[in-house]
């Protein structure tokens, strides 16, 4: 800041002092007048208007805006560096305030502009950088946020971001939170459902992929690597791989330790090629704590579940971990596990060595023409065949789903062939040959009847 004298009362010899005030004049409009009494400075225009002030006391500084709709009256503050020489160039400007657009432009023209920010102890609480592009809030003791409102007529917070609980709050007070990620080829970027990343606050859905995109989700560890995968082109998940075990563990709600997944009620593991259910029952009604679901030959466990008496069962299919496992045949029962909740009801019914087929479970009994059933049999095609998964010295005979169902039109699924369809037609079949059996014999036995009446009215004639 300039000093000036400091006995301002004491004039030096090349002062100009002037008794009153000091106008300069164009003519007869005044440009410029220096007030006396208050040491305020106005400018006015070519109609007489004050389109510039400096009043004192107060030291305020006004300029523009003339009470009309005349351009030529915005206000500009243009602030240019030392080495510019042409002054009337204001985009050669470093800081430019622009009334007529409502803006302020900082940098340029070699220069990063940026905006500091200081509290009342002259701490930084806001930074805004145009070398890094960066907008820094809080810090030294501030915590920084960011609020966006919605119209005068509904001032609420509609999006918040909260820098010291490192919160985003998007909606509420009527309005449901969005956020939609476009990629590059949209066209319709104001639709959210062309997004191929959304988060709907309405549903509380989160939907990736989508409109020429591939939704996945990656969780990866500290060096880079997928350990689990969700790929919505495969329809995969994957869990584990490098180096790592995957394994999938499911606890109930009253659970409150998580060190141990092999504790939880429905483990799958992926060293072992395991999976392991808790809460398993017998046909007996005994209780089991834990069931093992092996995987293929070659990988499975000792022994299965125990037949009647103690003896062992087929090998491989469960392995039970427990003292008490042993299945066997009761009175009223069929040898089963049963998958139950924690109430004691039964989720799902494994059988055994047979089936349920109770009547009460069943409804809508209707005929059925067994011949009919066997006519549709004798032409359904019967191949000899391996699985691909199979050594092709590996072979197997019987019909495709495909043709069993569209042969007999049982069930609803042309992938498999229920146990409970393919017994039917056999013993709708079997019934079928019976029947033809008892009438082709009852056919016989009148035809041999009658021929032993003949054979006999002939021996009657030869006696004669």
């Amino acid at each position: 800041m300039v000093q000036g004298p400091t006995d301002l009362e004491q004039a030096a010899p090349n002062d100009l002092t002037v008794e009153g005030d000091v106008v300069v004049r164009n003519g007869r409009r005044t440009r410029i007048r220096l007030d006396r009494e208050t040491g305020s400075i106005f400018a006015h225009n070519n109609e007489g208007q004050i389109v510039f002030q400096w009043e004192m006391p107060g030291n305020n500084l006004r300029f523009g805006g003339i009470g009309n709709a005349n351009s030529n009256a915005d206000a500009d503050l243009v602030m240019f560096k030392g080495n510019v020489a042409n002054l009337q160039d204001v985009n050669q400007a470093t800081f430019h305030v622009n009334t007529g657009a409502g803006s302020v432009r900082i940098g340029g023209n070699a220069t990063a502009g940026q905006s500091v920010w200081l509290d009342a102890n002259n701490n930084q609480t806001a930074f805004i950088s145009g070398a890094n592009a960066d907008l820094i809030l809080g810090g030294r003791g501030t915590s920084g946020s960011i609020f966006l409102r919605g119209t005068a007529d509904s001032p609420q917070n509609r999006i918040h971001l909260d820098a010291e609980n490192a919160n985003i709050w998007i909606g509420g007070f009527d309005r449901d939170g969005d956020i939609s990620i476009f990629a590059s080829s949209t066209t319709n970027p104001s639709d959210p459902s062309q997004a191929s990343i959304r988060l709907n606050g309405d549903t509380g859905a989160l939907t990736l992929g989508g409109n020429g995109t591939n939704g996945v989700i990656a969780l990866r560890s500290s060096d880079t690597r997928d350990r689990i995968r969700l790929d919505a082109n495969t329809g995969g998940i994957r869990s584990g791989g490098h180096e790592r075990n995957g394994f999938l563990a499911i606890f109930p709600a009253s659970a409150t330790e998580f060190g141990d997944p092999s504790q939880a009620p429905i483990f799958l593991n992926g060293e072992t090629g395991n999976i392991q259910v808790s809460g398993v029952r017998f046909g007996d009604g005994t209780l089991q704590t834990t069931a093992q679901l092996r995987g293929p030959e070659g990988e499975r466990g000792p022994q299965g579940p125990q037949g009647p008496q103690g003896e062992p069962g087929p090998p491989g299919i469960v392995d039970f971990t427990t003292t008490q496992a042993r299945v066997w045949q009761a009175a009223d029962v069929n040898r089963a596990i049963q998958m139950i909740n924690a109430d004691g009801t039964v989720v799902q019914s494994l059988p055994i060595d047979g089936q349920v087929s109770d009547q009460a479970l069943k409804t809508n009994f209707q005929a059925i023409n067994s011949l009919r059933v066997l006519e549709k049999l004798s032409t359904l095609r019967i191949n000899q065949w391996n699985w691909k998964n199979e050594d092709p010295s590996v072979v197997h005979i019987g019909p495709t789903s495909q043709d069993f169902l569209a042969a007999f039109g049982l069930g609803s699924d042309e992938r498999q062939i229920k146990h409970v369809d393919m017994h039917g037609v056999t013993l709708a079949s079997i019934q079928a040959l019976h029947h033809l059996f008892v009438e082709q014999h009852s056919q016989i036995k009148q035809q041999q009847e009658k021929i032993e009446s003949l054979e006999a009215q002939l021996e009657n004639l030869r006696r004669r």
